[in-house]
């Protein structure tokens, strides 16, 4: 399960009106996507009036990976390095690193099993292009 949701213990039995607070706690690698059933909202935690018998569920996804250009970076720690990248994101899984000038062509340079993060990447193949956008992408 990618996370859990408390709710007051009662028994079962709540107060007619009684609003009670909802919280959902996703695992390390999930995010929170939202409430379906008597109450949809995304908001968390949640209040709901306890007016009658209630069903809800608590949804949630897979987080993404976040990249961030590593810094500084020079010229000359191009040259040498290449462009650096830290990936933040879900461990013990893989990704594929992607380059393109355009955001049409994209040009995979590397993949990985990332075991740890922040995890560093570097695209050696980085050249005197004004520009390059990077993407990565989770591996099934």
């Amino acid at each position: 399960m990618p996370g859990a949701h408390d709710v007051p213990d009662q028994a079962g039995a709540y107060a007619p009106g009684e609003v009670v607070t909802l919280t959902a706690t996703p695992s390390a690698g999930s995010v929170f996507t939202g409430w379906t059933g008597h109450i949809t909202t995304t908001n968390n935690p949640a209040a709901l009036s306890m007016n009658s018998d209630k069903t809800i569920a608590a949804g949630f996804g897979t987080s993404l990976a976040a990249p961030t250009a590593y810094q500084p970076q020079t010229l000359p720690s191009l040259q040498a390095d290449g462009f650096r990248l830290l990936l933040s994101g879900p461990t013990n899984s893989s990704y594929a690193i992607e380059h393109s000038t355009d955001f049409t062509s994209w040009i995979s340079f590397q993949s990985n099993l990332v075991v740890a993060t922040p995890f560093e990447i570097r695209d050696q193949t980085v050249s005197n292009a004004l520009f390059r956008f990077y993407r990565i992408r989770r591996l099934p």
